[in-house]
Order: C-alpha cells, then structure tokens, then sequence
C-alpha cells in the first residue's frame, strides 16, 4: 500500500502580472491518497514511516529556469533542520519528491541561475536563524564584493501538515529576498575627457553592504547589525553612450544597477514596515579629474537616507561637478520593483 500525498500548484481561471511586488504566486494543494501497486506489496516495511509523493506543477508563463532550480528544505515544526530534498524528479513542468507523514516547515528557494555550491546548509537539527546565504567576492583577493542574484527567491511554509485522508492547501508566494540600487548620473562637467564606455576613473562604489541572510530570509546575525562588506565595496563602472540630448550629441552613462540581499521582515508586504533594519548603505562616486580618481571635496562616503528592502528598488539620481566649484548632489526615491515583461500564469 503506498500512502502519497500530490501537491499540484495551480490557479483557477486567475491570470497573475508579475509586476510590483514581483512575486509568483502558487497555490499548494496537498492531497493524501492510498494506492495499491501489487508488484511493490512485498517491498513495503509497514514497520517505518509512511512516505508520501509531493508533487509540484509549473504551468505556461513560468520561467522553466525557476522550475530546474527550485529546491525544498526541511525544518521540524520545532524549526529543526532536517534535510534538503534530494532525488527530486523533474519531467516536463513537474517536480517531485517523497516526504514522511508528519508536521513540517519548508523553506522553498528558487532563482533564474543556478544555485548549486551558493546555499549555506544549517548543521542538522540547526534552526531557521543559521546563515543560508552569503555573498562572496569577486576574486581570491577578497578586495570587490560580488552582487547578489537578481531573481533570488524564498518563502517558508511553517506547520504543513501531511496526514491521511485530509486535503490541506497552502499558498506560497516567492519573492525576491533582494533590492537593487541604481545610480542615475543625471549631468556630470568640469572632469577629463570622458571616452565611449568605461573610464577607468569613472565608477561607482557600494559600501558597507549586508552580506547575509538566514533561513527565515532576515539579516545574519540580525537586522541592527548585519554581517557587511565594510570598506570592500561593490564597484561597478559608468559605460558611457553616445545619444542625442536636445538636438546635441552627448555622452550618456546607463545607469548602474546593484542587486544586493535585503532583510524579509514580518511585515515586509504591508503598507507600512516596522520589522525593518537599521543598517544603512554608503556610496562613493568617482570621476577622473587630472589622470586619477576624484570623489568631490571629500572622500568621506555619502550614506544613503533609505535602507534596503524585498523587492524595492533605491533610485540615487547624481550632479556632479569636478573643477571649478565642485558640486556633488545626490537625491534618493524608492520605487516598487516591477519587471518590464507581464505574463499570464496557471498552475492546475
């Protein structure tokens, strides 16, 4: 007799934009059956746990990348770390693997790029406040830090029960467990010439960046005072365009994109936060002035008034002005994050 329990993911009739709050939306249902196989009877210890099917559905619109690296952790309902599922079976849009009967909390994680040798594995029987991820650097000499996935997402499904004859349905919405900030260089005079695309001078540098997250998707150790980069900072390049700025062919900076974690509060999709961290960014803005680097009239780091949230985007929009009178004006919006591409999603 093999006791199973489908979960299929699925939406009646609901077509979802990922925009805003960017999330994917999937509902859990979780339905214990009884089979009969008469070729496996004999394979059956009635003595140890019973095993059940889980299975999760993907349907049109989502990324099958999500799909392919989607992973399942468990903790107890004590918020004891179990295992992560392994053997997980994926044909076409499905994936599934066994579970005991029991009382569980899952973690789900997924992103658009692999995440295999990146998720840090709590010790067994570790609770959900041990690091589960960490950004690296960018090479071996540990001077640059690295970004963070944009499409890093996460939920937790806490006190799922699998039992028999009982359907019970969940709903898992996987945001990101990240920000981006971007830096805008909305007019910029008074430096050496700048040429098409980047200049070694010219760049931008994020410090004192929160590094850490734990299983629960908060700041590691804590959302008062994350494990950060320090002084070791991001840094990424203006590349500059030529474009037409009225009537007048001008060189142009695209805006520079940091994807970084951010601390997943308890309310983190209400109108107003209050589980939020304290800990707040810091900037510098190169450009060449006379063969090197030149930070305005001080190096000192400007720190940036917002702090990071799940899927909100800083928008830093900067002046600035080398020589004569330096000038260096920074404004600061938040924005939600909405991707530019909608789509129609079903799970069944």
């Amino acid at each position: 007799m093999n006791k199973n329990i489908s979960i299929s993911l699925f939406s009646d009739n609901v077509i979802l934009s990922i925009k805003a709050f960017s999330v994917f939306v999937i509902c859990i249902l979780l339905l214990l059956f009884s089979a009969c196989d008469s070729d496996k009877i004999a394979d059956v210890d009635m003595d140890e746990p019973s095993e059940s099917n889980v299975t999760m559905v993907f349907k049109a619109g989502t990324n099958s990348l999500f799909m392919e690296n989607t992973s399942i952790y468990v903790f107890t309902n004590t918020d004891k770390f179990v295992e992560k599922k392994l053997n997980v079976n994926v044909t076409d849009n499905k994936l599934s693997t066994y579970m005991p009967v029991g009382t569980w909390n899952l973690a789900l994680l997924t992103c658009d790029e692999s995440l295999a040798g990146k998720i840090i594995l709590p010790p067994y029987a570790g609770a959900s406040s041990c690091p589960m991820w960490k950004t690296g650097f960018t090479d071996h000499t540990e001077e640059f830090l690295s970004q963070a996935p944009a499409e890093l997402r996460y939920d937790s499904l806490l006190n799922t029960v699998i039992t028999e004859n009982m359907q019970t349905r969940k709903q898992a919405t996987l945001n990101r467990n990240v920000a981006k900030i971007q830096v805008i260089l909305k007019k910029y005079t008074g430096f050496d010439e700048i040429d098409l695309g980047k200049n070694d001078f010219a760049f931008v540098d994020l410090l004192e960046v929160p590094t850490t997250l734990n299983w629960r998707g908060e700041y590691y150790p804590n959302k008062t005072n994350p494990d950060n980069s320090g002084n070791k900072p991001i840094r990424e390049y203006f590349n500059f365009k030529s474009k037409l700025v009225g009537g007048v062919e001008e060189l142009v900076a695209d805006t520079i994109d940091y994807i970084i974690p951010a601390h997943r509060g308890s309310d983190a999709f209400a109108t107003h936060h209050i589980d939020t961290t304290t800990h707040k960014l810091k900037l510098q803005i190169s450009m060449p002035l006379k063969g090197t680097s030149y930070f305005g009239k001080t190096r000192t780091p400007i720190e940036i008034s917002y702090v990071p949230k799940i899927n909100r985007i800083i928008q830093l929009t900067v002046t600035f002005r080398g020589e004569p009178d330096t000038y260096l004006d920074v404004k600061v919006g938040v924005k939600d994050w909405e991707d530019p591409i909608k789509q129609e999603v079903e799970f069944e």
